[in-house]
């Protein structure tokens, strides 16, 4: 198999188990979002802040801007709490996929191909700098929080407008928890997919004597969108100026960026990489031929893992996904999804060790 297919295949693999751990970071975050909006009710129904236990237009109003501010106050906090375990657990991960990558490339290539690797202190800069349409993830947490809350005071303004009993208000505030859950889950998602093409493409760059170029990488589903469908399989040079940045294109983005190095016979007259050239000098002659500098093919999905014993896809899927897509009973959607599967990351190291 060419190098730059092993590769794919074994960022795919390290995708698998990053969205593993998004499953479980993510029952954790909807667990935590409805004991705030909890709290949110308490506020709501408490005898000092209730709009309904007064009749006073004055009195109304007074109580619904106090309970504006704990509201805020409350959702501020909460997300302040969210972002902090979010941005620990991507900086974990920030280094733990650097080093399988490094690993996985220098194994797949059978010399040390790749040097360097993405530190403790380099993760925390690339989770507090990358951003998502312009924004940090500090900046979207911040955001998202806001919009939570406006969200919770609108509707107690809608309900005490409408002549509602505290039990119909009440009601209307839970509804504002499934778009602000929705919304939470998506940043923290493509957050995820920030930080670690961000660190891909760094390794790269500190790479490039060996890396010449990256591939857009794509499962192409009934969910990919239109501008990654387009990109998929396109190929760019590090230095190339028409390159659109990393992924995530959009929200919710699954493409990520595959190395293309250069070719075994380029790579045994690259500047120093001493330790490199020996080790190129020792493979045969086919060996050399699949380091060949060329694009990946067929990268679907699918076809990874038919590449794959039945014990490594069961392990990849899980038994209950591995029969239905054995059966033809399951989308390609479905199967990638990995959120019935969460993966702390404990399980994590411990399966990379």
């Amino acid at each position: 198999m060419a190098l730059t297919d092993e590769i794919a295949d074994t960022l795919t693999e390290q995708d698998m188990d990053i969205m593993r751990v998004g499953g479980g970071r993510r029952r954790k975050m909807v667990q935590e979002l409805n004991a705030l909006m909890g709290e949110l009710i308490a506020l709501l129904r408490s005898e000092s802040l209730d709009p309904t236990a007064v009749t006073r237009t004055r009195d109304v109003r007074n109580r619904i801007d106090k309970l504006s501010k704990e509201v805020g106050l409350k959702v501020r906090e909460a997300y302040s709490g969210l972002h902090r375990a979010t941005k620990k657990e991507l900086e974990l991960l920030v280094t733990f996929d650097a080093n399988g990558l490094v690993g996985g490339a220098n194994f797949a290539a059978d010399v040390s191909l790749f040097s360097g690797t993405i530190n403790a202190t380099q993760a925390r800069e690339i989770v507090n700098t990358t951003t998502m349409q312009g924004q940090t993830l500090g900046k979207w947490f911040q955001a998202n929080a806001n919009d939570y809350a406006n969200r919770v005071v609108l509707q107690v303004n809608e309900g005490v407008k409408a002549n509602e009993t505290i039990n119909q208000i009440t009601t209307r505030v839970r509804r504002t928890a499934i778009p602000s859950i929705r919304n939470a889950v998506t940043l923290t998602d493509t957050a995820s997919a920030a930080v670690i093409n961000q660190e891909r493409l760094e390794l790269y760059q500190q790479n490039a004597e060996v890396v010449k170029a990256v591939q857009a990488i794509n499962p192409l589903d009934s969910r990919t969108s239109d501008i990654c469908r387009a990109r998929a399989g396109r190929v760019w040079r590090l230095d190339d100026p028409g390159f659109p940045g990393p992924p995530p294109w959009h929200f919710n983005c699954r493409t990520t960026l595959v190395p293309i190095t250069y070719s075994g016979n380029s790579l045994k007259r690259v500047k120093g990489k001493a330790k490199l050239k020996r080790e190129l000098k020792d493979l045969t002659g086919g060996e050399i031929k699949e380091i060949n500098g060329a694009p990946a093919k067929n990268v679907t999905f699918e076809s990874f893992l038919n590449k794959r014993s039945v014990a490594q896809q069961k392990e990849i899927l899980g038994p209950g996904k591995y029969k239905l897509w054995k059966d033809g009973d399951i989308n390609m959607r479905d199967l990638i999804d990995q959120t019935g599967r969460p993966l702390t990351l404990e399980q994590l190291r411990a399966k990379h060790q």
